[in-house]
């Protein structure tokens, strides 16, 4: 680790930029979309392009990583599309620029497979899912830190100036690149005929099949149409950031516990069946939520489950994979998610055109709850460590 300390403070701070850039105008993209006249599916398809482009790319970029060992040009990459993609909506503010930059920030996305990988390999093997999860720390902070800088920045200059300073995130980010190092390789690079049987790993196969079912129901709901709901409880512009916000906060906290006691003490299987079941009750009670106060209450329940669900799938999916392999297993898990963060958003466009908001929500709580079922039946009671 001490040979890749400045690198790895690096990255931190990298991880920190790229997600703010990510992240700094998603509580305004459904409103601004349904202020334009869009449809609750046109509104899902741009969602789903978001997700749909990482599907195509998680993979092949994993494969070339492990191949190649270029994980810093990967994330000097992802850093540059996340600026254009910010650039791009504020320049092209239609629903057609939207959709489009959008999905080009699904490829900057994609790159988070490289960000992970190179971060974990600074430190030892049985030291891994921790730096990972640690990782996410710096991954949330971000967020919730362009929700704040954001919720300042609208009222003065209005929604649209998210865009630009996602814009300006990504190229900061971008920058300090420059101090990011590649680790040295670490066993034999991935061969195309090695990937069949890498990619038959159970504990792998496992928390990808959970981690399309949590971001089916993550970006249908908590990050996606509850502004959609918002908005039609008459909540503005401030409000919208504020409920991002008491979201983050406690998912940056209870993601630190995950990477620093819970994970080591409970085990995957425990902390994931009780973040489905906190998904679930979320996605029952949403709907009945008679004014913000509710909903600031229940984002910061989405918040917990989040972490307990996608961050613990993260820090121990590539967990029994070999470290010159890792880039392609993980390029695997997060392509294969892409697939939940397509379907989701266009199925709940669908079933809010075709039913009703509330109806889709309850929906998306069977979703969860299929999950934690999956996760009691296929996940063993402690996870193996490395």
């Amino acid at each position: 680790m001490d040979r890749y300390r400045t690198a790895a403070r690096a990255l931190f701070c990298v991880t920190f930029l790229f997600w703010f850039s990510q992240y700094a105008y998603t509580p305004y993209l459904n409103p601004e979309l349904q202020a334009m006249g869009a449809s609750a599916t046109f509104i899902g398809l741009v969602g789903g392009g978001y997700g749909f482009t990482q599907l195509l790319s998680r993979l092949p970029l994993g494969i070339a990583a492990d191949r190649f060992r270029c994980h810093k040009t990967f994330i000097l990459a992802g850093c540059l599309l996340s600026s254009l993609s910010g650039f791009g909506m504020y320049f092209r503010y239609t629903p057609a620029g939207f959709l489009v930059f959008r999905a080009l920030g699904g490829f900057a996305a994609a790159t988070w497979v490289a960000f992970t990988v190179l971060y974990s390999s600074y430190f030892p093997a049985e030291k891994g899912p921790q730096a990972i999860n640690m990782l996410n720390v710096a991954n949330q902070a971000g967020r919730l830190l362009c929700f704040v800088l954001v919720a300042a920045l609208v009222g003065r200059l209005g929604e649209r100036s998210s865009f630009f300073l996602a814009g300006l995130a990504g190229l900061a980010a971008a920058v300090l690149c420059l101090f990011v190092r590649n680790s040295a390789p670490a066993g034999a690079p991935v061969r195309l005929q090695e990937v069949p049987g890498l990619l038959r790993d159970r504990n792998l196969l496992a928390c990808t099949l959970l981690a399309v079912l949590t971001q089916v129901v993550a970006f249908s709901t908590y990050s996606g149409f509850v502004t959609n709901y918002a908005v039609d409880i008459g909540a503005q512009a401030a409000q919208l950031s504020l409920m991002s916000i008491v979201m983050m906060v406690p998912l940056v906290a209870s993601n630190y516990l995950v990477a620093s006691k819970w994970l080591s003490r409970f085990g995957a299987r425990s902390l994931l069946a009780v973040g489905f079941g906190l998904t679930a009750i979320y996605c029952v009670v949403l709907p009945w939520a008679p004014a913000m106060e509710w909903v600031y209450v229940l984002q910061a329940l989405a918040g917990v489950s989040n972490t307990l669900t996608m961050s613990v799938l993260l820090g121990v999916c590539v967990q029994n994979v070999g470290p010159g392999r890792r880039s392609t297993a993980m390029g695997f898990f997060q392509a294969i998610y892409g697939l939940g963060m397509t379907a989701g958003p266009i199925l709940m466009g669908m079933l809010t055109d075709g039913l009703s908001l509330p109806a889709a929500f309850r929906v998306m709580s069977v979703v969860a709850l299929l999950a934690l079922v999956l996760t009691l039946t296929l996940l063993p009671r402690r996870a193996k460590r490395t």
